[in-house]
């Protein structure tokens, strides 16, 4: 398969060694931290093998930590003066956003008038 491209097969690319493999010699998924992949990636056939055989070689520790902050916001307040707005969510997580490069409470631009 590596040698040969077939007009219409579809190859896969293995995110830890790199080979162009078909769909099923590539359809294992797994995290691979050090190249950067925290979410699961594809990965080939030999080296879900290698994965299994010697997991000692290969440190699957996340690097990157994430936290879901798509929710329902109950209750806001911005503090203009100290570019502060504060978020309440459904989840019951109060969050301090800082706000002070999107809304700048210069008194000039304040009062500047469009016609």
């Amino acid at each position: 398969m590596w040698q040969r491209k077939v007009v219409g097969l579809r190859q896969h690319h293995c995110r830890t060694c790199g080979s162009a493999v078909c769909g099923s010699c590539c359809d294992n998924w797994t995290t691979y931290p050090p190249m950067g992949y925290e979410t699961k990636v594809r990965i080939c056939n030999d080296c879900n093998a290698r994965m299994k055989d010697n997991p000692q070689n290969f440190n699957l520790t996340p690097l990157a930590i994430s936290h879901e902050i798509r929710t329902g916001i109950t209750a806001m307040h911005l503090q203009e003066t100290l570019g502060l707005l504060a978020t309440s969510g459904q989840n019951r997580v109060v969050m301090i956003w800082d706000v002070r490069n999107v809304c700048s409470a210069s008194p000039s631009s304040a009062s500047t008038s469009y016609q």
